[in-house]
Order: C-alpha cells, then sequence, then structure tokens
C-alpha cells in the first residue's frame, strides 16, 4: 500500500482521476432530503427544489443516459424498500395470470435479472407446457423484499419455486424451515460424474447437506475499471491484467471519489459483506468499509448502474458482478474487471467470492408436483449452459460445459478449489453485519 500511495501524487492530476463529476459522491445533504421519511439513503440530483414525484424518481448519481437508465428508480422502489407496499413485479411476457384455460401452473419467485429469467422460464413452458408465474423485484431490493414477502407467507405461501441468483436470502429461507427437501433425478446428477460430490451427488460446496437447495450458474464478484483511467503502474502487467489487490485500492486516496458500489443493504453487495465477516471476522470487515467512507464512495442502486458509472467515466473503479461486467462488454463499453480481493495485513487475501445461483422448492407449496417439474430444469445441464451463453456469462459448474467455454469465461473462473461461504456461516453472520451497515451506511 505504501507503494500505491506514492503514486498519488502522479495519478490524482491525471484527466478523470481524483475530480468529482457533477454526481453524487455518498453522503450529502440531497442524498438525506430525498431518503428523510423513508428511512433510506438516496440522492435526489442537483436539483434541490423539486417537487415530491421528482424527488423520488432521481437517481443515486449523475452522469450519462445510459448510468439513469441503470438506475431507473421509481416511486414504487422506494417504497418497497422501505416496506410501505407489497413486493411482486411480474417479468414482462411470462407469467402473471395462468395461460390458456385448465392449463397446469406453477408460481416461480426470482431474483435473476429479467432478460435472463424469460428466456429460460419460456424454454420451460415450451417443454413441459406449465405456465409459469414468475413474481421479481426491483433492482434496488431484489432478494431482500422477496425474502420478506415469503417469510409473510410461510402459513400459507403462494410461491412454488424459489430461484435467487445468490446464496445468502436462500441460506436464510432454509435457516427458517421454508424450504422443503429435494430429490433429483438420476439424469440431472449425471453430469457431476461423483467427483467432489455429497452424498446426493451433487458437488460438495454447492447444495445443502439436506437436499434443501442447490446452486450452479456461478458469478464472481469483480472490481471493474476503466482501462483507460487506471494507470499502469496499478496494473499487474500479467496474462489477464488488472487491478493489484483490487479491494485494497478501493480504499486508497489515489481514487477518492472515484469508487462506486451498489447499497450494501442488498443484493449481492450485502452477501458479500456477510461473507466477509463470516471468513474474517466482524472487524476485518468494518475497516474495509469505513475505508471506502473516508474514500467517498458513491453507492448506486444497483451493480448494472455501477457498471455503467464506470463505463461513462463517473468513477474509475465499481464493485459489482461479474455478470453486470459481461454485460457491459456485450454492450462494447470501455471496461473491464478482475476478481475482487482484499489483501490483510498478514498476507491474507479474502475473496474472490464465488456467488451461485440457487434453487429451491417451498415447504407446502400449492403445486409440489409441476414446483419438482421447474426445480428440475433451473438446475438443468439446458437451464446452466443458457446462463452460461446469455449475456451476464454466468460460469458453469460443470466441468464439461466449462471446458468449451470463450476464453474469457475460463479466465473469470476463481480457482478449482473455489467455494461459496458455508450457509450456516453466512446466517450466523448476518446479523452483526446488518447493524453495520445500518450503523454506516443508514437503514
Amino acid at each position: 500500500m505504501e507503494k500505491n500511495m506514492q503514486l498519488n501524487k502522479r495519478v490524482s492530476g491525471r484527466s478523470g482521476l481524483g475530480k468529482r463529476s457533477g454526481g453524487y459522491a455518498g453522503e450529502g445533504r440531497a442524498s438525506r432530503r430525498a431518503g428523510r421519511g423513508l428511512g433510506l439513503d438516496v440522492v435526489a440530483g442537483e436539483r434541490a427544489g423539486g417537487g415530491a414525484s421528482e424527488l423520488l424518481g432521481a437517481r443515486l448519481t449523475g452522469g450519462s443516459r445510459e448510468i439513469r437508465e441503470a438506475e431507473n428508480v421509481s416511486r414504487r422502489q422506494f417504497m418497497v424498500a422501505a416496506g410501505m407496499v407489497s413486493v411482486g413485479v411480474g417479468i414482462g411476457g411470462v407469467g402473471g395470470c395462468a395461460r390458456g384455460g385448465g392449463k397446469e401452473t406453477v408460481t416461480l419467485y426470482t431474483s435473476s435479472d429479467a432478460f435472463i429469467a424469460k428466456p429460460i422460464i419460456e424454454r420451460f413452458e415450451l417443454s413441459s407446457g406449465i405456465s409459469v408465474k414468475a413474481i421479481t423485484d426491483t433492482e434496488a431490493t431484489k432478494t431482500t423484499g422477496l425474502i420478506g414477502r415469503l417469510l409473510l407467507e410461510r402459513e400459507r405461501p403462494t410461491c412454488d419455486v424459489w430461484w435467487s441468483n445468490e446464496l445468502l436470502g436462500t441460506a436464510q429461507l432454509a435457516a427458517a424451515g421454508l424450504l422443503a427437501p429435494m430429490k433429483l433425478s438420476e439424469r440431472l446428477l449425471a453430469g457431476f460424474g461423483g467427483t467432489g460430490a455429497m452424498g446426493n451427488g451433487w458437488p460438495a460446496g454447492f447444495c445443502d447437506e439436506g437436499g434443501l437447495w442447490y446452486g450452479h450458474g456461478l458469478r464472481v464478484r469483480v472490481v471493474a475499471y476503466h482501462p483507460a483511467r487506471v494507470p499502469k503502474e496499478l496494473t499487474d502487467g500479467g496474462e489477464a491484467g488488472g487491478v493489484l489487490d483490487p479491494l485494497n485500492f478501493m480504499v486508497d486516496p489515489v481514487f477518492k471519489g472515484r469508487i462506486g458500489m451498489a447499497r450494501p443493504q442488498f443484493g449481492t453487495t450485502r452477501m458479500q459483506m456477510v461473507a466477509w465477516a463470516a471468513e474474517r471476522g466482524i472487524e476485518s470487515l468494518q475497516n474495509f468499509l469505513e475505508g471506502l467512507k473516508a474514500n467517498e464512495v458513491r453507492l448506486y442502486h444497483g451493480n448494472s448502474a455501477v457498471i455503467a458509472a464506470v463505463a461513462h467515466s463517473e468513477v474509475t473503479l465499481g464493485l459489482t458482478d461479474s455478470d453486470d461486467a459481461a454485460e457491459g462488454l456485450s454492450k462494447k463499453w470501455p471496461v473491464a474487471s478482475v476478481p475482487a480481493v482484499w489483501r490483510e495485513a498478514d498476507g491474507v487475501n479474502v475473496g474472490p467470492l464465488v456467488i451461485p445461483n440457487t434453487v429451491a422448492i417451498i415447504k407446502n407449496c400449492p403445486r409440489p408436483k409441476e414446483a419438482a417439474a421447474l426445480a428440475e430444469f433451473l438446475l438443468s445441464s439446458e437451464c446452466e449452459e443458457m446462463l452460461a451463453v446469455s449475456s451476464g456469462r454466468n460460469i458453469p459448474l460443470r466441468g464439461e460445459l466449462r471446458a468449451r467455454l470463450s476464453g474469457d469465461l475460463k479466465a473469470m473462473w476463481p480457482a478449482e478449489n473455489a467455494l461459496p461461504p458455508a450457509a450456516k456461516a453466512l446466517t450466523d453472520a448476518q446479523a452483526g453485519v446488518d447493524a453495520l451497515l445500518g450503523k454506516l451506511f443508514g437503514a
């Protein structure tokens, strides 16, 4: 870090570095004004005199049209996040109400992005003849809002299948007793060949020992950066390129005011913080988070907005997910990314965090037969391949799929022994992390 600090003079004078844009850098009057009464930390933007609808529809930061579109924060999003209305946004063109009188239906709650979930659901509907009612939530709250709804419905569930694009919420549902054990078919298990598998045939670390949930289709937490705005002195010069110890650079004054992440109370950003505390303790996490605040981190309403901010030079480094970085590349945006690693003072690395898609069946669900069929499909090799070839570029858990991937996805695979955190460790650490996030970043 001392070497990094010596670069401060050289780097801060470069165009676009060490200089604030017209956007917002974290904790200001505009943020408190827009969030007052809703318990939210949001930003009203430049026009402080706007009316209520203007404030509720404002973005977290200034910037380009693409950043504003990625934010796209509506009045409903704020109300959902504040717990003022019920969660439930149907995926366009899928679900809503059952189509075709008398047709078998199944209800799916998913935190997967609609552009990824929709073709997968349509493929299942076409092959099975079962109609899917798919319920998702806003980019701002995603898994957190859906978990709240499932907990409220626990006595009379309406959801049959849970598909999350991360593990923390699924672990929470399992701990709360809301999931039913699944028995997977031999055909589904055949793709793993028993290598490293648990007694139920699924790879160890990517399923619950009792069969309450299974995971595949992986993402990795990454630090995205704008290649033209990261000095060569801060890259490793290796085959993959990228920022050395990227999380350490996010707290380096070289990048003060030029770093961004999604609001840490939600989604995979929250999971990363919980996983960090589970692995290295709450004090290590607190040191990192306090470093982010001191470095004037900009907060966004989702990981897609973070990658847009990097691409359009609102920030230079952004903490996000590998699928969002891949989506940015598919749009020909000037972004690159490297797995998010934090090097502790004792030389121990924290991360990178591996995030599987997880699938489960809700206990006492209304349609168990249809639920089993949908869960089986969502865990299939066919579905995992669709996740891999989508613009989100999820990394397959199945070795035979991974073997025929293009080079960009192979480079994203962190290590053969990379595992997500143990579910119990996550749930044990969750309360302490939530309290810390509330203290540092508000409710």
